[in-house]
């Protein structure tokens, strides 16, 4: 992972790293930090709303893994913001769908990264943990 984001930021390539649960590796989210620090192309995160999860509203402690996605979700996005680290977290959302995208693409310009799907939803930086 660490070599494609080097190799993204190297290359000035738009990185997205699309994953239905925000739980990166140490290491991978130093490197995708680190890609949003020095690269002009900022990374984006996809990742499943909370509505998307297969967890919502489910019973008993499953109820509560979406919450968890969530909080991962803002200790990435504050680390970002504590770095100096530009990223863009997007969440998929369709109703009664639930998200299961799992995959890292380069592009070659930033222009390429736009998200026009209905379904892409931006993450404010102060978005609520479910309760």
């Amino acid at each position: 992972t660490w070599v494609l984001y080097q190799m993204a930021a190297a290359a000035q390539l738009s990185l997205v790293l699309s994953t239905p649960y925000l739980n990166l590796a140490r290491t991978s989210v130093d490197a995708l930090l680190a890609v949003g620090v020095f690269d002009r192309n900022v990374p984006v995160v996809l990742t499943g709303s909370p509505q998307a999860s297969g967890f919502f509203g489910a019973r008993g402690f499953k109820k509560l893994v979406p919450q968890v996605y969530s909080a991962l979700e803002k200790s990435l996005w504050e680390r970002a913001q504590h770095e100096g680290a530009v990223l863009h977290l997007r969440h998929w959302y369709r109703d009664g769908w639930t998200f299961h995208a799992k995959g890292m693409w380069l592009w070659g310009a930033a222009s390429c990264l736009e998200p026009s799907a209905d379904h892409l939803q931006a993450i404010p930086p102060s978005a609520p943990l479910l309760t």
